[in-house]
């Protein structure tokens, strides 16, 4: 019985407290702000607009582009366009001339002729000669010279030529005299055989069997050399 009374006096004070508790007031409506006569109804896009910026306003001034700069701008357009539009040139092929041949060398084993040179007389006798002979340095005859070649100043030679072993410690000289055309070949040979020294070099020289001297028409020569006689039969086959 206690238990029913207390529970019907908690739900009675529950009743009188929700009773006595604030009222809300009541919402009145809110009309639309009236808008300028003549302009129609606002657009709700507006409000949002104004208050974000977006565009800068319009002063009424007109955007003038400078000439220099559609110029720079265009430059690299133009230029890739004419790049392009220039054909590329077509490689013409250059005509093959033939070559035309260059002199020969002369033939050392040719004959020479009646105005060949010493010097080319004596290439002649060593490329014909058949024997493999030392490095030798051609030297031209002078009166300073004349009679270390050939023994004696008395033989009047028009030019001459001595082919001397580079390496003075071998024998090895080989000389061409040309001789005036009434020359008297026999008397130079004979001075000459006469008064040439076989051992003029430095502790070595050649024998006498070794020392030849003959002539061939206008030319005289002279030879001292192991392979004397190779040389000599070189310079008879010159065909002068």
């Amino acid at each position: 019985m206690k238990k029913m009374l207390a529970i019907l006096l908690s739900v009675t004070m529950l009743v009188s407290l929700a009773a006595c508790g604030p009222k809300a007031d009541p919402v009145e409506p809110i009309d639309p702000p009236a808008t300028e006569a003549g302009t129609g109804d606002a657009d709700p896009t507006e409000d949002t607009a104004a208050g974000t910026p977006s565009e800068e306003p319009d002063d009424g001034l007109t955007d003038i582009t400078r000439p220099d700069d559609t110029e720079e701008s265009a430059a690299p357009d133009d230029a890739d366009n004419t790049a392009t539009a220039t054909p590329k040139p077509v490689p013409t092929e250059t005509p093959k001339t033939e070559d035309t041949p260059s002199a020969l060398p002369a033939d050392p084993t040719a004959p020479p002729s009646s105005t060949a040179s010493l010097s080319d007389l004596i290439a002649k006798i060593y490329a014909t000669a058949g024997v493999e002979g030392p490095m030798c340095f051609d030297t031209a005859l002078n009166a300073d010279n004349t009679v270390y070649m050939i023994g004696t100043a008395d033989v009047p030679y028009l030019e001459g030529i001595a082919s001397e072993a580079a390496i003075m410690s071998i024998p090895h000289s080989l000389v061409l005299l040309r001789m005036a055309p009434n020359a008297d070949m026999a008397d130079a040979k004979a001075k000459i055989r006469a008064n040439i020294d076989p051992r003029k070099w430095i502790c070595v020289g050649v024998e006498t069997d070794q020392v030849i001297v003959d002539s061939v028409g206008d030319v005289i020569f002279v030879v001292m050399s192991f392979d004397a006689a190779a040389y000599h039969d070189a310079f008879l086959n010159l065909g002068l």
